[in-house]
């Protein structure tokens, strides 16, 4: 889930068309770029449309499987209301995501259900929305169309920004996306709704390389009709650690995170 926000770069580039862009990250994500498994530490601010905030900190697990397949695992440590709250995802590209919930007070997890386009915890970001930014930089949809619009500069980087017709997605018509020219890694995703209005915006900053992969360590994303926005910070990433399978449990689930 939010882990699918963390690592949103996927290598040096030189492209000139779309395809051969698309083409590079695809494969970039296979070879040098492939991760097993990951972890981060984050915390997240989320605004309401006054401008009031509210803060949580987060541990995140995510581990890789065969056909596409991942488990996620996430603890709340703050604020205290949420302490030990925790969410286990079984997902699979494209298809919908199981999960389950840990609350304290309750003391067991239980089965939840949850639409792809719902908001992820009170945030500004929904299962569509990592859908999207893990697939489209490598073209992973294949009903979709992508054309190279231009060259642009996002936050003093050079940038090639690509431009993705949609006709099939339940939520958005079309997508800009603008890749860093020396990196690839993704600056800013810009989603319409099929009245053809910016709805969403999703801006990455602060991207370094993490061994070989760039990572942003600052992410927004924004609601623009409900003027409402997302702000996460990640304090701390690690890459390939060897996590084991009984992490990603109903019981690990239920132990907090607790599980050595």
């Amino acid at each position: 889930m939010l882990l699918a926000l963390l690592s949103i770069g996927h290598g040096s580039a030189w492209a000139a068309t779309a395809e051969e862009l698309t083409a590079r990250v695809a494969l970039l994500n296979q070879t040098e770029r492939y991760w097993r498994d990951r972890s981060a530490r984050l915390t997240l601010t989320l605004f309401d449309k006054s401008g009031a905030e509210q803060k949580r900190e987060l541990e995140l697990y995510q581990k890789r499987y065969a056909d596409n397949k991942q488990r996620s695992i996430v603890f709340f440590r703050a604020p205290a209301t949420l302490k030990d709250v925790g969410i286990l995802e079984y997902q699979q590209f494209g298809q919908v995501t199981e999960q389950w919930l840990y609350q304290p007070t309750v003391r067991r997890a239980r089965r939840i259900t949850s639409k792809m386009d719902e908001s992820l915890m009170g945030t500004d970001f929904t299962t569509h929305d990592f859908d999207l930014l893990a697939g489209l930089p490598a073209q992973a949809f294949a009903d979709n169309r992508v054309v190279l619009q231009g060259e642009a500069r996002a936050d003093g980087v050079e940038v090639f920004v690509l431009e993705y017709s949609m006709a099939h997605h339940a939520s958005y018509k079309r997508a800009s996306l603008w890749l860093g020219k020396s990196d690839l890694a993704t600056r800013r995703l810009e989603l319409y709704d099929h009245a053809n209005r910016a709805v969403k915006r999703i801006v990455a900053t602060d991207v370094r390389m993490m061994g070989r992969i760039p990572v942003a360590f600052r992410i927004e994303g924004e609601t623009l009709g409900a003027n409402t926005r997302t702000v996460m910070n990640l304090e701390k990433i690690e890459f390939d650690q060897g996590l084991e399978d009984d992490l990603f449990t109903e019981g690990a689930l239920e132990r907090g995170g607790r599980w050595k």
